[in-house]
């Protein structure tokens, strides 16, 4: 494979592991957020019926912010796009904290929806991973972002 791999690929490699790095902490949002939202909830919400809200705002916050995300990175280019995304990231965790800190149920349902809108960011790794590569590496590329995340 590597006797095949054009100039070019040495730059779309090194994009394809530093995007692949970003796809392991994307990973790890989602995880923690879907392991232990609910039991966060449970503990924060004014009723056990609400338990589970953090974990949907976490789908919703993914799900809305999927398509603007997409957009956004036509409009500024990916690497302004990704630095936004990583601020939701950072939000959500100062936000989350804070919200546990001072018992705020729905305080946290918002992290968590911060840490969707972070989510829908880390999910257009791969077709970045991909813009880069000719259509031999694209393949391997692309893997190995999906293998991070």
């Amino acid at each position: 494979m590597t006797s095949t791999l054009t100039a070019g690929d040495k730059l779309a490699r090194r994009n394809a592991l530093i995007l692949a790095a970003g796809s392991v902490f994307g990973g790890a949002n989602a995880s923690v957020v879907i392991a232990t939202g609910s039991l966060v909830g449970q503990a924060m919400a004014p009723s056990p019926v609400y338990a589970t809200v953090p974990v949907t705002t976490f789908v919703l916050g993914t799900a809305l912010l999927a398509m603007p995300a997409s957009h956004l990175m036509r409009l500024i280019g990916r690497r302004m796009g990704f630095t936004l995304g990583s601020l939701f990231g950072i939000l959500a965790g100062l936000v989350g904290a804070g919200a546990i800190w001072s018992g705020s149920f729905w305080l946290y349902c918002v992290a968590t929806g911060l840490a969707g809108a972070y989510q829908s960011f880390i999910l257009l790794y791969r077709y970045a991973a991909a813009d880069s590569a000719s259509p031999a590496f694209r393949p391997t590329a692309v893997s190995w972002v999906m293998a991070g995340g």
